[in-house]
């Protein structure tokens, strides 16, 4: 990933290395952005047109939290008052910003997308079914030590291996719970790989 081109759209990456621990971690933590990218703005349209503000204060919450650890301050800043706004009881304000809030996420996103992708080219590895198994128990273990990054990695490799469309499915659920630090429930599924491999 071009941590350059980074900087030049306006994203912190050294506040973001800082903040992660690593430039490994941090290109993780991007990427992790970028693909819960569909599951959180939809939690915040359907908060939004139901006009519920403790939904909404929730989700916008734990964008805030990850906007500022991949370094994008400004949006982590819109994120915040929305979630301040909506903490208030302000229905106009969240009913009037949360749009614009979300065209500028897109915008994020736009640009993060195509980085994020080429950091995944040619990472895929096509598994057999006993690298399958070994990398499914690594990624138990890893989710029982609630290590983030070595989680997210194991789940990445387990798309090399030639899954049914049901398992390719809970493969990404999987991997939307390990986003959004639920380990528990990433666990549950991630077990149930071992009896169909």
């Amino acid at each position: 990933m071009d941590i350059e081109y980074l900087k030049e759209k306006g994203i912190n990456t050294d506040d973001g290395i800082s903040y992660t621990g690593s430039r490994e971690k941090y290109l993780a933590a991007v990427r992790r952005y970028c693909d819960s990218y569909d599951q959180n703005r939809s939690a915040v349209e359907e908060a939004y047109a139901n006009k519920n503000l403790n939904d909404l204060m929730v989700k916008v919450h734990g964008l805030k939290s990850n906007s500022r650890m991949i370094g994008a301050a400004d949006m982590a800043k819109a994120f915040e008052e929305l979630e301040l706004s909506a903490k208030m009881g302000n229905l106009e304000y969240v009913l009037n910003t949360t749009p614009d809030v979300l065209a500028r996420y897109d915008d994020l996103i736009g640009f993060l997308k195509p980085v994020a992708g080429e950091e995944k080219a040619g990472q895929l590895i096509n598994l057999s079914r006993e690298e399958a198994l070994e990398t499914t128990e690594k990624l138990i273990a890893a989710l029982d030590e609630f290590d983030d990054s070595m989680s997210i990695e194991l789940i990445g490799k387990l798309k090399g291996y030639p899954w049914d469309p049901d398992m390719e499915r809970k493969l990404k659920n999987a991997s939307l719970y390990i986003h959004d630090f639920l380990y528990d429930e990433a666990r549950e599924i991630v077990t149930d790989f071992l009896k169909r491999i």
